[in-house]
């Protein structure tokens, strides 16, 4: 187990906020957040004060083939029931589960025509519309982390069509004074963020394990170069500049091209769906540059002819996307495979 899931499962045992540990850790909730992602890691002095405030051994923590105890609780106590008692309680459980449907049957077999609503077996068969905890949170922890506006705004876009079709698990959406689950006002939260810009991605969980608050915020490097201005990002080959509303010649290949192979490869559905937002938002304000996306054999590049072609993408199901370039070395469009 890494250490950034362990950190995260004694935080929740104890009920922290990833703020309040960065309070008691004396560091930020952005280091908290970039610990649990596994993106850094505490010094030997964070680590001796994270070991006693959890009581847990410092190896336990940092060794990856050791997993915690999560029947500890938070003074070391063993909490996990001795397994007599386990299995007196299974068997409970067991006969009750056999005396109440022995009691259901007997009472279908007398009240054959009677409609109870109330039932146990309606309840089941509510219990089956109920959204997968590990797919709800899989659309959005997809976006964890450091990354780039454009993929904030997709972010966004899977938050207003969640509200509206799951309205017993809104998610709410966090970034500086703003803190709302309703469709317009993230609609228009989506015009503060620039897509070349970095933003970090947090994520709260309810009780039940479900996202139900998402926390935006201002990407802040460890350390600033003052010749670096806002509209410079940084790559492996060094640092590109992107400047706003350029036209096709004015773009930095490696950059244009960066942002369409990061939708290549073998995608869920709902990728594939952010691919072609990507490729709309592309063609309005790139009218030099317009990209294209081909489906069973048909291309289109229009607005509303790629907007109709997301709804033959289911978001489970894999599809391979392949970027395609033209001759002058850009990339010109995505093929979609089946």
């Amino acid at each position: 187990m890494k250490f950034g899931d362990k950190l995260y499962k004694l935080r929740r045992a104890k009920g922290y906020s990833q703020e309040e540990l960065g309070e008691k850790l004396g560091v930020t909730r952005q280091t908290i957040s970039k610990w649990e992602l596994d993106q850094s890691k505490p010094d030997t002095d964070k680590l001796q004060e994270i070991s006693k405030l959890f009581n847990i051994g410092v190896n336990e923590l940092t060794d990856d083939n050791l997993k915690i105890d999560d029947a500890a609780d938070s003074d070391g106590t063993e909490k996990r029931p001795r397994r007599w008692l386990l299995v007196i309680l299974i068997i409970l459980a067991l006969a009750i589960v056999v005396v109440l449907l022995n009691k259901i049957v007997m009472d279908k077999k007398t009240n054959k025509d009677s409609n109870d609503n109330n039932g146990i077996f309606n309840i089941f068969d509510q219990g089956k519309s109920k959204v997968s905890q590990n797919s709800f949170n899989n659309k959005f922890e997809f976006y964890a982390g450091t990354i780039y506006g454009s993929r904030v705004s997709y972010l966004f876009d899977e938050v207003i069509e969640n509200n509206k079709k799951n309205k017993d698990q809104l998610v709410k959406v966090i970034y500086e004074e703003t803190s709302t689950t309703d469709s317009t006002e993230i609609k228009n939260l989506k015009k503060k963020f620039d897509s070349w810009t970095k933003y970090e991605v947090s994520f709260e969980y309810n009780d039940d394990g479900y996202i139900y608050e998402i926390l935006i915020e201002d990407y802040e490097t460890e350390t600033k170069d003052d010749n670096t201005t806002s509209n410079e990002t940084s790559s492996q080959t060094g640092t590109v500049t992107i400047p706003n509303n350029t036209k096709k010649d004015d773009f930095d290949k490696e950059s244009f091209n960066n942002q369409a192979t990061f939708h290549a490869g073998n995608e869920d559905g709902f990728f594939v769906k952010s691919m072609i937002d990507y490729v709309i938002k592309n063609n309005i304000s790139n009218t030099g540059h317009q990209l294209y996306v081909e489906y069973n054999g048909v291309q289109v590049s229009d607005q509303i002819s790629l907007g109709n072609l997301k709804s033959n993408f289911a978001d489970f199901t894999k599809y391979n996307v392949i970027v395609n370039y033209g001759s002058d070395g850009y990339a010109n469009g995505f093929t979609v495979l089946n």
